[in-house]
């Protein structure tokens, strides 16, 4: 028996080495046939493990031929074969009942290949089990179970392998698009999650480099190593002056050179300094959109089309893939353009419906504009920012830097020239009489 263990050991190590020997795009992840694989053993649930995924570039795996599944179960026993565990894979019925759905859009129904276990999938017999896992009580056949259980996951990065999978539009190879696809009968169109931009291809995405961020920086990958009060950033690959094991916590947060970052959570993009006696500072970065909205945003028109998580907005004048009643026609007075953030209804701040069919709706990426705004300290008034919100509002006089009110604030206000206080309202006195 013994001789048996250490030759299946034996085994598994020459597979360990050949996934290494594959190469790799990502740490730890095993590349196969253009699409890159990683087993992650630390559990979440579903929904964490797909976000995990797409930080990564990627999402849960899409099993749709039989050498994959060999391939990704392989993997799995190589990583502990002594103790199975469950893992998330990128399959879900959480948009329609009992329509199983991989990870890119492409239906389960429209792929000549599944590995259910017997009696499965049952739904947790009505309780509402979403989503497939590879089930270790089973010998790693697919199951469906709670979302909110926390399983080991496997992530993938590229196209996968559709084998005889058809259809159209998004729903096989999530329409040629390596993030957003959105299908509007035969044709569809590509976009990215926050943080990346539109390759020239249409396709593809890559990291926005630009000097700005979004939210809190966690996505930024410029070039800037300089914190705010002018100290110059120590490498992230150096343990001098400052000893940390951020790199070794956070391999994939783009701890290049010395620039800044935000591997942890900070509110904003921060770095070691080389200043032995200052360990740490944040960053100046600012958001890589500047809009801001006033009160619950109901007069925000602004551009920007994305929400908080990185989802890009569904046409207001679409109902796909989300059908609704927040339609120009409904609500005409409400701006409610093209895919640009909007408050129709008097929610608690702009909002869209997203592209992801398995989020309706969210919140956007807009701050709200500073608190300090309301005062009536005499500021001068910046005529560029006031002449750029001419094109949207060309009716209201919007000329030199008076103090105007474009936008049905309760008075009229102005941009100031203090970087520090973006909008202040002004004192003018009711008239009399």
């Amino acid at each position: 028996m013994a001789c048996r263990l250490v030759v299946l050991t034996l085994a598994l190590q020459a597979l360990q080495g050949l996934f290494l020997a594959s190469g790799s795009v990502h740490p730890g992840y095993t590349i196969r046939d253009g699409t890159s694989y990683k087993v992650f053993t630390e559990t979440k649930s579903h929904y964490e493990a797909e976000r995990t995924c797409e930080a990564d570039g990627g999402h849960l795996v899409d099993i749709k031929t039989e050498s994959l599944h060999n391939f990704i179960l392989d993997m799995v026993r190589a990583v502990n074969p002594y103790r199975l565990q469950d893992y998330w894979i990128g399959l879900n019925d959480k948009r329609t009942y009992n329509v199983w759905t991989w990870s890119d859009g492409t239906l389960l129904g429209d792929c000549g290949f599944t590995k259910w276990a017997p009696g499965e999938p049952n739904n947790g017999f009505g309780w509402g089990q979403d989503c497939g896992q590879l089930w270790a009580a089973r010998q790693l056949r697919w199951d469906d179970d709670f979302c909110n259980i926390l399983k080991g996951f496997i992530c993938q990065i590229g196209p996968g392998e559709n084998g005889t999978c058809s259809g159209g539009g998004c729903h096989v190879a999530n329409g040629g698009c390596a993030q957003i696809c959105t299908s509007d009968g035969p044709n569809t169109r590509c976009d990215c999650r926050i943080g990346y931009v539109l390759s020239d291809d249409g396709h593809n995405c890559t990291v926005y480099t630009k000097h700005c961020m979004f939210g809190n920086g966690a996505t930024y990958r410029g070039t800037v190593s300089m914190t705010s009060a002018n100290q110059t950033c120590q490498r992230w690959d150096s343990q001098t002056p400052h000893p940390h094991d951020q790199t070794v916590r956070h391999p994939l947060a783009g701890l290049d050179e010395n620039y800044c970052r935000n591997p942890d959570g900070e509110p904003r993009p921060w770095c070691y300094t080389t200043d032995p006696a200052i360990r740490w500072q944040y960053c100046s970065l600012p958001q890589c959109f500047s809009d801001c909205y006033i009160d619950d945003g109901t007069s925000y028109r602004g551009t920007v089309n994305i929400t908080s998580s990185g989802r890009a907005c569904q046409r207001w004048d679409s109902q796909t893939p989300h059908p609704h009643t927040r339609t120009p026609t409904s609500y005409p007075s409400a701006g409610l353009d093209e895919n640009f953030c909007r408050n129709p209804d008097g929610e608690a701040e702009p909002w869209c419906y997203t592209q992801d069919p398995y989020v309706k709706w969210e919140a956007c990426v807009i701050s709200k504009c500073d608190g300090k705004g309301i005062t009536t300290t005499a500021t001068t008034s910046e005529r560029i920012k006031i002449l750029s919100r001419q094109h949207r509002f060309p009716n209201t006089e919007l000329s030199e830097n008076y103090c105007r009110n474009p936008d049905g604030w309760d008075r009229p206000w102005c941009y100031t020239t203090d970087p520090n206080i973006r909008w202040q309202v002004c004192d003018i006195p009711g008239c009399c009489g």
